[in-house]
């Protein structure tokens, strides 16, 4: 069941959100959902890398937390964060 969540944004914020989710046609908590939940997917898979050594490409399939993440997100992050395999 969804629980609901309450935060406080400075009016400028509000606003930007407000003219964004009316472009999108959608209301302001479906706009704030939206980037919740992309902003958690990236910062598990960042918080991830970063608790995770990566010796080899190959490992990554094996990693929890990563194995639930597409393949381009993965590498994605791995090209923002200039980690290479060794």
């Amino acid at each position: 069941m969804a629980k609901t969540v309450t935060t406080r944004l400075d009016e400028g914020y509000v606003k930007k959100i407000d003219e964004m989710a009316a472009r999108k046609g959608i209301d302001r908590s479906a706009l704030l959902r939206s980037f919740f939940l992309c902003a958690l997917k990236e910062y598990t898979v960042r918080d991830s890398l970063e608790d995770y050594r990566i010796d080899n490409l190959d490992t990554l399939n094996y990693h929890p937390t990563l194995r639930d993440s597409s393949f381009y997100t993965i590498i994605f992050s791995l090209c923002l964060k200039r980690v290479y395999c060794t």
